[in-house]
């Protein structure tokens, strides 16, 4: 049976919380914790190579820097290579390790680290 877990950001807590989703309107609550929607994402039923469970908006490194998203059209995960146009991959068997997240990203605290500008 598939797992369905999810995560989202408690800014009032300032972390991650896991668990049952539940939206109500334009709110979005993990857990009973009340998180920004922007930050939902649900597990992939994928691990990386150090056994952590992978969610939606992860950042994986492998042969480059890869966003895990949802591709609607054919109903799968995949992961987008991150600074290219649009380039989206399948899962390898054997993936790197998650070295952020989407979400985080766009606040720009992991910009240096997903690109390696510093």
């Amino acid at each position: 049976m598939r797992d369905f877990n999810f995560r989202g950001y408690d800014k009032e807590e300032d972390g991650w919380v896991y668990g049952c989703l539940v939206c109500e309107g334009s709110r979005a609550y993990v857990n009973g914790h009340e998180v920004d929607p922007a930050s939902v994402g649900q597990y992939t039923g994928f691990y990386d190579a150090d056994g952590q469970p992978v969610f939606e908006g992860d950042i994986i490194t492998g042969r480059h820097r890869y966003g895990v998203v949802w591709n609607a059209l054919q109903g799968c995960y995949k992961l987008l290579r991150l600074g290219a146009e649009y380039e989206c991959t399948q899962f390898a068997t054997k993936m790197k390790r998650i070295i952020g997240n989407l979400y985080e990203l766009k606040d720009g605290t992991l910009k240096d680290k997903i690109y390696g500008t510093k």
